[in-house]
């Protein structure tokens, strides 16, 4: 059943049209879908990714995507925690104990194929592994197990490592050296997992909630110290798994310009997982949405370059778990709306004939250019969420227009309304690599889960 909406009026907010920091979110590949999946494609528990296949995904986007501008390759979760994989002073500095080399061979490898290695770490961390004797880095005497919290916090008690205690004497120096440590092999991206948990061991699952008395000011505290630690080194720091409280008030503050999760984890990926799952259901703690598709548009209001914004990240992506290319082109466009990372977690073996959705040039122009849309409402109930403005460069304005329904949905928009454009603009079309001549208007019928992009050059 078709679905029209006549776009009367917008306010279109020109003051938020890039991203926080100085350069755009990253655009890399993820070890996500191996370790979630095994071999036979069912999810498993601890699912490290052996080194053959990860130099195999290595050096296909090496051959397929860098040029494109995805010039990272991060490792996720799942490898060992045991003293195999960590360095004396306690860094975790190998996947799991049966790699061969270490992560400093891999940013090397990463660089010889003019990509750099983004690592999945929490540097809050303190393995179980060095309860005895590790002596904090710069210090005389300072043990690992000096600097920990005697509570839990997180996980229903089930975690094998310790939070580190701010308010414990160098537990600075522990926090920050692990980052120097990343630092100096060259590693460009930080991926701190959990950080609900730190805050107050609070879960949506109650099966991994164990409040815990931290206070407010020692999140605020982990924070700086991680993200002072992240500049000084050029590394990106990625906040995964934020509660994101009173609007992300704090995270705002003592980490300005990061990245933070605004979706729950991609797991089996598919349209369910990126815009179904618990739709339009809010929720007052992490995370406040559970579909990336609703995370977007309501935190669209904290992206952009104001000095306390964020860049939006909607987890990995797996294009292949899509049901068609509709879908496909919505995941990819509503990203580089947003102003987010596109983590490419598609295989050497599992992208099919998927690259092409990747390899948009005319999109991902607007990635390079840092540019960050909104939309005309960041009420997730509200059409107008559904259709997404921005200002690209000197002159030329973005229009994206989505369709999360199962029937088409017809959109009549006036440029003047919009964007104030009195007289007729050469349009274009994103998806389709086609000018369609000059407008002061576009009338068009949405596909199921679809979407279209337009550039429209004003001068």
């Amino acid at each position: 059943m078709k679905k029209t909406f006549l776009l009367i009026s917008a306010v279109c907010a020109w003051c938020l049209c890039a991203n926080a920091s100085d350069k755009p979110a990253p655009l890399y590949w993820s070890a996500y879908e191996y370790c979630y999946n095994d071999v036979n494609g069912s999810a498993t528990a601890n699912g490290y990714i052996p080194e053959e296949i990860w130099q195999k995904n290595i050096d296909w986007m090496a051959e397929n995507l860098k040029s494109y501008g995805y010039n990272m390759i991060c490792i996720d979760g799942w490898g060992d925690a045991d003293g195999g994989c960590f360095t004396n002073q306690g860094y975790k500095n190998k996947h799991d104990k049966r790699w061969k080399y270490d992560y400093a061979y891999w940013s090397n490898y990463c660089r010889s194929k003019g990509m750099t290695l983004g690592i999945y770490i929490n540097p809050l961390w303190v393995e179980k592994y060095f309860r005895g004797d590790a002596i904090v880095e710069g210090t005389q005497t300072t043990k690992l197990r000096d600097i920990v919290s005697d509570y839990q916090c997180g996980g229903g008690g089930n975690i094998n490592f310790d939070w580190v205690d701010v308010n414990k004497k160098d537990a600075e120096k522990f926090v920050k050296n692990y980052i120097n440590y990343y630092g100096s092999i060259g590693v460009t991206y930080l991926r701190c997992d959990f950080l609900s948990w730190f805050e107050d061991g609070k879960d949506r699952n109650p099966d991994f909630s164990t409040p815990c008395r931290r206070s407010v000011e020692d999140y605020q505290t982990a924070l700086s110290w991680m993200k002072e630690a992240c500049d000084e080194n050029g590394i990106t720091l990625s906040l995964v798994m934020p509660h994101l409280y009173n609007h992300a008030i704090t995270e705002r503050t003592y980490a300005p310009g990061s990245l933070i999760r605004i979706d729950d984890d991609v797991v089996f990926g598919s349209w369910k997982r990126f815009s179904e799952e618990g739709k339009g259901v809010k929720h007052d703690v992490w995370p406040t949405y559970h579909n990336a598709f609703d995370g977007f548009i309501y935190w669209s209001d904290i992206a952009g370059k104001n000095k306390n914004n964020m860049i939006l990240d909607g987890d990995f992506t797996r294009l292949n778990t899509f049901a068609n290319d509709n879908e496909k082109k919505t995941v990819i466009s509503l990203q580089i709306m947003a102003g987010g990372p596109i983590a490419v977690s598609d295989q050497y073996s599992t992208i099919k004939d998927n690259l092409k959705f990747y390899q948009n040039e005319e999109l991902l122009a607007l990635h390079h250019e840092n540019f960050v849309g909104h939309p005309l409402s960041n009420n997730v109930t509200d059409d107008k969420s559904l259709i997404w403005t921005g200002k690209a460069g000197e002159c030329d304005y973005i229009l994206a227009l989505f369709n999360r329904d199962n029937g088409d949905k017809t959109y009549n928009i006036d440029f003047k309304e919009v964007f104030g454009i009195e007289n007729p603009v050469e349009v274009r079309d994103l998806w389709e690599h086609k000018d369609l001549g000059k407008k002061t208007s576009v009338s068009v019928s949405v596909p199921p889960h679809g979407c279209f992009v337009y550039r429209l050059k004003a001068n």
